[in-house]
């Protein structure tokens, strides 16, 4: 099956955590024999609405992957 996930990170993370996290995923997929299709980094955008502590702009970073059923 395909699946897809995105994370939205913190805008106040530097660029080697945004990395740090992009490797764990990656290696969670190999772990699991999966198969990453897509990664994309979408970069910073704005939020619709408010959320949490009155955060606005949230980092989009996304996958495409297959993976075991």
């Amino acid at each position: 099956m395909i699946y897809e996930t995105a994370l939205v990170l913190r805008t106040d993370i530097d660029e080697a955590t945004i990395n740090s996290v992009k490797n764990v995923v990656a290696d969670v997929l190999k772990e699991a024999k999966g198969e990453i299709l897509i990664n994309e980094d979408w970069g910073v955008k704005t939020f619709p609405q408010t959320i949490g502590n009155n955060h606005k702009k949230g980092h989009y970073v996304y996958w495409m992957y297959k993976a075991g059923t």
